[in-house]
């Protein structure tokens, strides 16, 4: 024989808690006029009815027609009213109920092989409504049982609901296997009676889900959703081994909710500013317009949503050519570093085209000096070179304006533009390139980060969504951005050119697998959302700083498995630079001190709490390392 636990089990809410669906009720009774509390008040009063009638129900099982009877008298409605409300908390309990994915798939199994499986619950709920929602959730079967404490006057806590179970039953102790999340109530109660029991908690809200949701009442109930929703989208993790486990489970409760709050935020501004048309900037903005897409569907926006083939890499050169300012493409002198490889690659240029004198192909990926960049720089703008470096870009400049003319951007239209950001070099570029001589286009673009300063600032406006609600101290921490990157990346390559359609790198051979699985999570988490949120936007001021502070968390303080899971991964820093970098490279001891002696030998994005995760002497000197960055760089 079978049994399974019913709630955060087999069937998991789409909210953190079960008292969070006390002030939604409220709410929702206000709005009718049946009661003038608020909210909060309201799920007070419902839990002090609860108390009370437990404390006079045999064996302290209260059914919830005994709950309302007590709320009634104490809000003085009458029987109608009681029933009313009665009636909507039902509605609302199921409306955010949903089976375990893994459960379902477990009890198809058994009953595949003649199990009879039984369902047990300590709750208030009346079995025929439960058992309904398990027969909507494919849980239920002809033959099936189910017990409930509030019927039974019993309970599974002091081992009575399981005892009332085994002589309804017929069965013996030794022939009962019991499931369930609690460790006193599904565990230790049946095994005080000879049962078997396996504490299963899957369903249990994790550390990253529990911050979502925060402490006290919720009475919007929009961060009770938000957790809940990020709990069903981790529990719809597919197969894989545990790297990959981890990486769909933080993409659903760290990557999913930051996604969401920024891409909703994004489209409210937009339509504040009187935006008509989004182009959502690739590759970063891809997982961004799915998630608009989504949002869409339930009315949130009627603006049109395009995705924008659009790169560094692309644009570079292209702009300072048209605005006079091509010895800046050369110099980069807003750069740390600046290589003849980076050179060619920004002014379209092949590896068969010869080098400056006094170079030699193994100073292709050397960084250059100051003196360095200027004297090649006076090289590429004297002729011949100035001549045909001047073809090149030209036709490649007609080429995209080409796409760009095709894809709507050069009308009257107000149009603005999705990115992840960092530091508006994209933005000023297409200005740039859009603009006439001495004249950039502006043009209004959202960033999900964006450092301050830099000497090129985009013409236009660039709206940063850490910057208006909790700015993150980017610049000093390069593995910030890379974080973000690798949760935001797309399911193709880079931007090379236009000829004339996009030209896109491959994609690496790790990414194929990685990237729709991180964006399937995220997705799952939106949709999970949507289904009880619906048309109503989250309240941005409220929820960004939950949002961000989630990701933080995991950044600044992820666990060992965190670490080896997405410090792993590669990551590519510059699209000219050979081969891909580890955000948390296999290190020695002797490595790690090297590196902090010799900066310019560092990974360019090195995630330094990753790599204090992963343990180790090497690990508890990146830790004290760690500590004192943060001291002069909070989070």
């Amino acid at each position: 024989m079978r049994s399974f636990d019913v709630f955060d089990t087999v069937l998991v809410r789409l909210l953190a808690e079960p008292r969070d669906v006390f002030p939604i009720l409220g709410a929702e009774l206000r709005a009718i006029g049946a009661t003038d509390l608020a909210p909060a008040a309201f799920a007070q009063a419902r839990q002090l009815a609860q108390d009370r009638a437990a404390a006079v129900a045999p064996a302290g099982e209260a059914t919830l027609q005994e709950i309302y009877r007590e709320l009634g008298s104490a809000l003085g409605w009458n029987q109608a009213a009681g029933d009313e409300a009665r009636a909507r908390e039902i509605t609302i309990e199921g409306r955010h109920l949903r089976g375990v994915p893994a459960r379902r798939s477990e009890i198809a199994a058994l009953r595949a092989n003649g199990e009879s499986i039984i369902y047990l619950s300590d709750t208030q709920l009346p079995a025929a409504v439960i058992r309904g929602w398990l027969e909507r959730e494919g849980l239920w079967a002809e033959g099936d049982r189910l017990f409930v404490s509030c019927e039974a006057r019993a309970s599974k806590r002091d081992g009575t609901l399981f005892r009332v179970a085994l002589r309804e039953t017929g069965t013996t102790p030794d022939a009962w296997l019991h499931t369930g999340d609690n460790p006193l109530a599904d565990v230790s109660a049946p095994r005080r009676l000879g049962l078997q029991a396996v504490e299963q908690p899957l369903a249990r809200l994790t550390q990253r889900e529990r911050l979502l949701r925060g402490s006290g009442v919720d009475e919007t109930g929009f961060r009770s959703s938000l957790a809940g929703a990020a709990r069903l989208a981790r529990l719809n993790a597919p197969p894989g081994d545990m790297s990959a486990k981890i990486r769909w489970e933080t993409s659903a409760n760290v990557a999913g909710p930051l996604f969401l709050a920024y891409t909703a935020w994004v489209l409210n501004e937009a339509a504040k500013r009187g935006v008509r048309r989004l182009y959502f900037v690739a590759r970063g903005g891809q997982i961004f317009l799915r998630i608009a897409e989504e949002l869409r569907q339930t009315g949130w926006t009627d603006l049109d949503c395009r995705y924008l083939h659009l790169s560094r890499r692309a644009l570079a050169g292209l702009g300072e050519w048209r605005q006079n300012r091509l010895r800046e493409a050369i110099t980069a002198p807003d750069e740390v570093v600046q290589t003849l490889a980076r050179i060619q690659a920004n002014l379209k240029l092949d590896k068969a085209w010869p080098l400056p004198p006094g170079f030699t192909a193994a100073d292709r990926q050397r960084p250059l000096s100051a003196a360095e960049r200027s004297a090649v720089a006076d090289w590429f703008l004297a002729p011949p070179q100035f001549d045909s470096l001047a073809k090149i870009l030209t036709r490649h400049a007609e080429l995209t304006r080409a796409y760009l003319a095709g894809e709507g951007l050069g009308g009257n239209e107000p149009v603005a533009f999705v990115d992840t950001g960092w530091a508006g070099t994209l933005q000023s570029s297409l200005e740039s390139f859009l603009g006439t001589p001495g004249q950039p286009s502006a043009q209004t673009w959202f960033y999900l980060g964006l450092r301050e300063g830099g000497s090129r600032r985009p013409a236009g406006a660039a709206l940063g969504y850490f910057n208006a609600f909790r700015p993150l101290p980017l610049a000093p921490n390069p593995w910030l951005p890379a974080l973000l990157e690798l949760f935001a990346r797309a399911d193709h390559g880079t931007l090379k050119a236009f000829s004339p359609a996009p030209v896109l790198e491959p994609i690496d051979r790790s990414e194929i697998e990685a990237v729709p699985l991180g964006q399937a999570a995220i997705l799952d988490l939106v949709r999970y959302y949507l289904e009880v949120r619906g048309s109503r936007p989250p309240p941005a001021a409220d929820l960004a700083p939950v949002v961000i502070g989630g990701f933080a968390e995991f950044a600044v303080h992820p666990d060992k498995v965190e670490a080896l899971a997405w410090g792993r991964v590669l990551h590519v820093v510059h699209p000219a630079d050979p081969g891909s970098e580890q955000l948390c490279p296999p290190l020695s001891l002797r490595e790690i001190v090297s590196l902090f002696l010799h900066r310019s030998r560092r990974p360019p994005a090195w995630w330094l709490p990753g790599q204090a995760a992963l343990g180790g002497s090497g690990g508890a000197l990146v830790s004290l390392w760690v500590r004192l960055r943060q001291w002069r760089h909070p989070l």
